[in-house]
């Protein structure tokens, strides 16, 4: 994996970039210093790009390719949307990585927004940024855990449905 500097113009935002519903939710002075201060990440197929357990307070967001989460060595979901956050579960868990998330396509790009960055904004745009920041995370976790729900549902529909079909088989063979 490469770390590279991003290089903002705050004359031009990027087409991808102004697309990413996270940034279009922040006011240009933070969207400006969070990018002048970011890093692009330049992962190859199979390059661990966030470890679970490890303290981290940076968020990325998924630019171009596609990433595994993982969770005690299983595939628990796979993310190829540009704009996609990574690590934003960590923001919420006082730094702590609650996944790992491991490039899954070769040229996968990510930019790492660190923390930081925020240090050079007046107090009032600090607040004004993670009051933007948790009402976007907060969305994202209801859409997230909407989805879980639904898969659960299923997946209790399946088991019931077995279960059925094994006490039929079982009255039919008594």
């Amino acid at each position: 994996m490469k770390i590279l500097p991003y290089r903002h113009d705050p004359e031009h935002l990027p087409p991808y970039l102004a697309e990413i519903p996270f940034l279009r939710a922040l006011h240009k002075e933070e969207v400006d210093l969070i990018l002048s201060k970011a890093s692009l990440l330049e992962c190859e197929r199979g390059d661990v790009i966030l470890t679970d357990g490890t303290i981290d307070h940076a968020l990325h967001i998924l630019l171009k390719g596609q990433v595994h989460v993982m969770k005690l060595g299983q595939p628990v979901a796979g993310i190829g949307r540009p704009g996609e956050l990574l690590g934003e579960m960590a923001l919420l868990a006082d730094g702590q990585h609650t996944a790992t998330v491991i490039a899954a396509a070769d040229k996968t790009y990510c930019l790492r927004v660190d923390a930081t960055s925020l240090e050079d904004l007046s107090s009032e745009r600090r607040h004004a940024y993670h009051a933007q920041l948790f009402l976007f995370l907060a969305r994202l976790m209801e859409r997230r855990l909407q989805a879980t729900t639904e898969k659960l549902a299923a997946s209790e529909q399946l088991v019931e449905d077995y279960r059925q079909r094994l006490e039929e088989a079982v009255d039919g063979t008594s």
